[in-house]
């Protein structure tokens, strides 16, 4: 599969919400880091620098581009932002979880108690995630992010 080149790594997208901002950076198509949300637009995407993800997600390929979030610059990844991250998942069928690796696929047997805390194996369409984004700027819990929690 070709990378599109809105999704370079390091590729920085703005995410324009409600009278406020939020920013995200490509990791490895289609994972993305989410950096907080905020009430004013970066003047510069070095401001950037030195900042936490808030979350990494597996997001929707036409969430970048002519259609999605702008791109609005470029930074490179750190080491830290460059890891993947584990993912839940439970069998529609055994009811058993595993944890699923982001970027290496490996899967380990799990139970609910490890992937209580673990943002579950799904790709995030756009509208879900500025919802996400929204809530967290207001500080209320988000619907999708607990209709998808490991139960």
């Amino acid at each position: 599969m070709a990378t599109l080149p809105y999704w370079t790594p390091g590729n920085i997208a703005e995410i324009k919400l409600n009278g406020a901002w939020s920013y995200a950076q490509v990791i490895k198509a289609p994972l993305m880091g989410f950096y907080a949300p905020r009430s004013e637009k970066l003047t510069s995407v070095s401001s950037l620098e030195g900042e936490d993800f808030q979350f990494k997600i597996w997001v929707m390929k036409y969430a970048l581009g002519k259609k999605g979030w702008p791109i609005i610059g470029h930074l490179e990844l750190t080491e830290k932002q460059q890891e993947g991250v584990w993912f839940s998942k439970k069998d529609p069928i055994s009811k058993r979880f595993k944890k699923y690796h982001s970027l290496t696929s490996v899967e380990v047997a799990s139970t609910l108690e490890e992937c209580i805390p673990l943002e579950c194996a799904a790709v995030w369409d756009p509208i879900h995630i500025e919802s996400r984004l929204i809530d967290a700027l207001a500080g209320v819990p988000n619907k999708w992010v607990e209709s998808l929690r490991a139960k």
